[in-house]
């Protein structure tokens, strides 16, 4: 990026409730190819706005101060383009600056799709949140996949259409993940899990499997890596008495735990790519996916079809585990990832998409 000259702004809006200390942009770093500018906005919970608003001006109303700091900052940089980073209520506010100071190259980044994670909101709530991320799609903006499962979901279910400028990128695997020594076959003895405490990544397939491996004495442990929203909650205290609960690592972290493990298991009901996965491919450890996360795409290129499962079918997803769990992920695998997927590779195509857009 040096060599094009090429200079990233990051905007860092936070909400503050002290008047006084917002509305003003401040630089809290700056190279060459970053700056980063941070800026605090006054507006109310989200969920009381989200309550309150009957529709998206109401909403935009209700998010104005985020909105005019996002315009503020667009007016003093003057950006040659904006990415759009998700569809949730403060990447959209940046997409509603930018449309309003005019900016001619919007690009919205897919990670989850919003719709799919707000299932358990009331009705009210969910159909402004579903409107919104709808909104990112009123025009031709170019839209970048992880995956082409997500660009068939965010179609057929959010804008119920199909979208004439879209790109799919698959998300990168940092080096240090494949930086671990090459492994030997597994043990059985280690099942590991990354998930965020979310019904949609499926926890209740843990505690099903750690149960099923202490009433039927397999041998094997579950670590899982996560935090759960409340320390009370029913099912994480179900599968506490069954499973060894690993604090959230940072990435550098997980590196070691991917390494550790015998096999990673990645059950969730839906996802757009499947980041745990590939890491842990890269660090040596085989990964089960599901049929409904866009990363299946990526296992079947790889010829890694009796890796992708369907974990609603338990005996089926068990066999496989107790077979997968014997298994290592060989040097030829992991450096077809390496040259596919390396930070700088797909960097590469992100920025080229955003050149020519």
């Amino acid at each position: 990026m040096s060599k094009k000259k090429t200079q990233l702004v990051a905007a860092d809006l936070y909400r503050s409730k002290d008047r006084d200390l917002s509305g003003k942009n401040q630089v809290l770093f700056k190279s060459p190819n970053l700056k980063l500018i941070n800026r605090g906005v006054c507006y109310a919970e989200l969920k009381n706005i989200l309550v309150s608003a009957g529709n998206l001006e109401q909403l935009k109303d209700a998010l104005a101060s985020v909105i005019d700091g996002y315009r503020s900052i667009i007016k003093n940089e003057r950006p040659h383009a904006v990415l759009i980073n998700c569809t949730y209520y403060l990447p959209w506010c940046l997409y509603v600056a930018a449309k309003k100071e005019g900016v001619k190259k919007i690009v919205i980044h897919y990670h989850g799709i919003l719709k799919k994670e707000i299932g358990g909101y009331e009705k009210k709530p969910r159909d402004l949140l579903c409107e919104m991320e709808k909104s990112f799609h009123n025009e031709n903006d170019l839209v970048i996949f992880p995956s082409l499962f997500a660009k068939s979901v965010v179609e057929r279910e959010v804008v119920c259409g199909n979208l004439k400028n879209w790109e799919v990128i698959p998300n990168p695997i940092p080096d240090h993940f494949f930086d671990c020594p090459l492994k030997k076959k597994g043990s059985g003895k280690n099942i590991g899990a990354v998930i965020r405490w979310s019904h949609i990544k499926n926890p209740g397939f843990l505690e099903r499997l750690a149960t099923y491996g202490v009433k039927n004495k397999k041998g094997y442990k579950i670590n899982i890596v996560s935090r759960p929203l409340r320390f009370d909650d029913n099912l994480y205290l179900k599968i506490k008495k069954v499973a060894n609960f690993i604090e959230p690592l940072d990435n550098r972290e997980l590196t070691n735990f991917y390494s550790r493990m015998d096999l990673i298991v990645c059950p969730s009901f839906f996802e757009t790519y499947g980041n745990v996965a590939q890491e842990s491919l890269a660090a040596g450890t085989p990964a089960l996916v599901g049929y409904n996360m866009g990363i299946a795409e990526l296992y079947r290129e790889l010829g890694l079809d009796e890796w992708v499962v369907d974990f609603n079918d338990f005996a089926g997803a068990v066999k496989t585990i107790g077979k997968a769990s014997f298994e290592a992920v060989g040097r030829s695998l992991r450096q077809k990832l390496r040259k596919k997927l390396n930070t700088g590779t797909v960097f590469d195509r992100l920025y080229k998409t955003l050149s020519r857009h």
